[in-house]
């Protein structure tokens, strides 16, 4: 498991990010929110507000789940909301018109760009 801290700059709020890799790179990760204890997950409030870059779509929605083709929480097999992605194994193709990372490296800078254009967390 990697977990990363990161800072919204204009709410100066704290977010906690885990990914967990079993399977990686023929599964995309799991990425979920922590709180600061790195004990309680999933749930709205730990998660950014949906905020994205201008003319892009967010990662972020209203649902407690990082949306993009790299989370392999966003596919419906894994409790997401996408079934028109095919399934996670075909991640590294999927979702064309949405955000690509292929990179752990990628999926981070993604996470940082989204929550650099957002304030505060989910209601």
């Amino acid at each position: 498991m990697l977990r990363a801290t990161f800072q919204q700059p204009a709410s100066e709020e704290r977010f906690f990010l885990a990914g967990e890799f079993r399977g990686y790179k023929a599964l995309p990760p799991a990425w979920e929110f922590y709180d600061a204890e790195w004990k309680e997950r999933a749930l709205k409030q730990l998660y950014p507000a949906a905020a994205g870059p201008p003319g892009k779509g967010s990662i972020f929605h209203t649902k407690p789940v990082i949306c993009a083709p790299f989370n392999r929480l966003a596919y419906k097999e894994h409790g997401g909301p996408h079934e028109d992605w095919g399934g996670p194994a075909q991640w590294l193709n999927a979702g064309k018109d949405y955000v690509q990372a292929h990179t752990i490296s990628d999926m981070l800078a993604v996470v940082a760009r989204d929550l650099a254009y957002g304030c505060g967390r989910m209601q």
